[in-house]
């Protein structure tokens, strides 16, 4: 990360990041590691997960949400690579940018098999165009790379480990220091 910034700013610029899902995670790390890089972050979906030393973070998603939860299903190499296999990148796509349940994502043994052939209705923001440029990029790379990001579960939490307790040093919005003046400034001059 501190490469791709480096290669977009100024020598030691500070950068306001956003992150969502996995790319939260690498939000929250970069913060702890790089603070001296980052001017404000926000972050959708992942809430900050402090480094545990008596935590496997694949055995409590297991515990938590059991065999079927996608992270966990994701750890045996091959097994949802043959499963995503069964079905074109362009219906792939549609099934993940379309689905709406709020809860956990769960990809169940056979799930490509018991998907309905009904067409999937877009929502208005995502067009064919969309799913098509999608469904090209993962067809020209494959997914194993993107999957193997959580097959490394074990060695991020390792490799993190000299930073157990280590803090995010960002101020939040209940933080008593914080002032919605400036807050209502910067809304108002970014949506012009």
């Amino acid at each position: 990360m501190i490469g791709l910034i480096d290669a977009i700013t100024n020598e030691d610029e500070k950068v306001f990041v956003v992150g969502h899902d996995w790319g939260a995670l690498i939000a929250w790390s970069l913060c702890m590691f790089r603070p001296d890089r980052v001017k404000a972050l926000v972050n959708l979906s992942v809430v900050f997960v402090p480094w545990n030393p008596n935590g496997d973070l694949e055995e409590m998603l297991r515990r938590e949400y059991g065999d079927d939860h996608y992270m966990t299903r994701f750890q045996k190499p091959g097994e949802i690579e043959a499963e995503f296999a069964k079905l074109s990148y362009q219906t792939l796509m549609k099934t993940l940018l379309t689905t709406r349940d709020p809860g956990p994502l769960y990809f169940p043994k056979g799930f490509a098999d018991s998907l309905p052939d009904a067409p999937v209705t877009l929502p208005p923001w995502l067009s064919e165009e969309d799913v098509e440029y999608f469904a090209s990029q993962y067809e020209m790379a494959g997914i194993t790379g993107g999957i193997n990001y959580y097959r490394a579960l074990h060695l991020s939490w390792e490799l993190t480990s000299a930073w157990r307790g280590a803090k995010v040093m960002l101020l939040s919005l209940e933080d008593v220091i914080f002032d919605w003046s400036k807050l209502m400034i910067f809304s108002f001059i970014g949506s012009t």
